[in-house]
């Protein structure tokens, strides 16, 4: 096939395909299967909402960059990398297929539309995007794909992060929060900072600890939550007493992010666990279970959360502090060889794997046949709503980055009048956390350039 032809009966398979796994047949039957972007965008923007997930998904699994990175970058002008280097390739040979679609497209302004709606979604090769748009279709197509890019990165939610607590009623060898603030927020500094949440319209706040439940005005906390219309979602151990039980309720809090425990651990917390995940399941509260991966048999999960959780779960390796510095490269290819097995288990049961913590994705380069870009790209929530995801609020009302980490003078929430205030705090400081380089060859690779690899989770690269 030509390089400037578009496979039309390519495209029609796969508006009509509703199997991801015919459909990756179909693609690697070229030689260059990147060179069949232009059919697979073109299918995308014709195709019903079932066949369009289908192929985003594929998209993501086949094009790393295809997986959300952290922040939009500029133009890579280098043509070669230690690291990564395939990749790049792909990349050029996807954005020639990208050409290819721009150029049948011209003459048809809803294709174009569509098109460019869609390409708006693939943050990471904007400006590569962009650059194309203008040699083919010119300025206005260039107008309108700004536009619609503008629209899609202000409709993002504002939220904040709270720690109530730094109090558990466990205490997890692994835990990040077990050595920090040990008190509590009065009700008083709690009530304030909703009060800024409301007027600032944040509509959602991630309860972060220690144990949210463990906190002693939990009660009084939901209450004046639901009166300012803000919804709650937060990462529990589910060990819950029946009282603070009692007043969970699906009216304010959305999900609960349930960490769940290996059977080999004490049987009475393990029991009760899976009894309050229940319960707190039939009051209507999505349970998404969280798991801290360990090599085990892993038949449990599946076996007791079966009808009372999301068919999500979020899962990683425990994260050490430093241990960017301190694991070796046999350390890094076990961990990735294992998520590797644990998403097969887990897939295989009817779940679906979500990577909490990012790996480095030169290692899983370096040692998977097939990367699976959707599991190790793009999960880290790092960068999300302009760097604003991972705010974190101390229960003083200090300002604090991802794991709560703060100086003796940092600002407290109310030293700030607006959202954009606060945003022009913590951009900066989150910036310079994200690039530091995780290993001396993040400097010279395409995925750290791309800014798909942060290097590893941020709390791996403190030294």
């Amino acid at each position: 096939m030509a390089e400037t032809e578009l496979d039309i009966n390519l495209v029609e398979s796969l508006i009509a395909d509703t199997e991801i796994d015919q459909m990756m047949g179909i693609i690697e039957l070229g030689d260059n299967p990147e060179l069949y972007s232009a059919e697979i965008m073109l299918a995308l923007s014709q195709s019903n909402s079932a066949a369009d997930s289908k192929l985003a998904a594929f998209c993501k699994q086949m094009f790393p960059f295809f997986s959300n990175p952290y922040k939009i970058t500029q133009p890579i002008k280098t043509k070669s990398f230690s690291i990564g280097n395939t990749s790049y390739i792909q990349e050029q040979n996807f954005l020639k297929g990208i050409q290819r679609l721009l150029e049948y497209s011209k003459s048809n302004d809803k294709l174009i539309s569509n098109i460019l709606s869609i390409l708006t979604c693939q943050t990471a090769i904007v400006e590569e995007y962009r650059s194309l748009i203008i040699q083919v279709l010119g300025p206005k197509a260039e107008k309108i794909f700004l536009s619609t890019l503008s629209s899609n990165n202000n409709s993002k939610v504002h939220q904040l992060g709270f720690v109530p607590t730094y109090g558990c009623n466990l205490s997890c060898e692994y835990c990040f929060s077990k050595n920090k603030h040990s008190k509590e927020a009065d009700q008083q500094t709690a009530h304030k900072i909703l009060d800024w949440a409301q007027a600032n319209n944040i509509s959602h706040i991630r309860l972060y600890g220690g144990e949210p439940t463990s906190y002693k005005y939990i009660e009084q906390l939901l209450n004046e939550t639901a009166k300012r219309g803000i919804r709650l979602y937060f990462a529990s151990n589910c060990i819950i007493n029946d009282s603070t039980l009692k007043v969970l309720n699906s009216n304010v809090i959305e999900s609960i992010h349930a960490h769940v425990q290996s059977p080999l651990s004490e049987s009475s917390l393990y029991n009760n666990f899976w009894k309050n995940v229940k319960l707190l399941s039939k009051k209507e509260i999505e349970i998404i279970l969280r798991y801290n991966l360990v090599d085990e048999d892993w038949s449990f999960i599946p076996q007791n959360g079966q009808g009372y959780v999301s068919d999500r779960i979020t899962f990683a390796p425990v994260v050490v502090y430093g241990s960017a510095d301190t694991f070796s490269e046999k350390d890094w290819q076990n961990q990735i060889e294992l998520i590797k097995k644990f998403v097969a288990y887990i897939e295989q049961s009817g779940f679906t794997p979500i990577l909490a913590r990012p790996q480095p994705l030169c290692f899983a380069e370096e040692y998977l046949s097939s990367k699976r870009w959707d599991i190790f790209t793009g999960n880290c929530t790092a960068f999300r709503d302009n760097y604003m995801y991972n705010n974190l609020i101390w229960p003083n009302g200090q300002v604090a980055l991802c794991d709560g980490d703060i100086v003796s003078d940092s600002p407290k929430i109310f030293d700030f009048s607006n959202w954009e205030e606060l945003n022009r705090y913590i951009k900066p400081r989150m910036l310079s956390w994200l690039d530091q380089h995780a290993f001396p060859k993040c400097k010279d690779c395409y995925f750290k350039e791309r800014a798909l690899c942060q290097g590893a989770c941020l709390a791996s690269k403190i030294r």
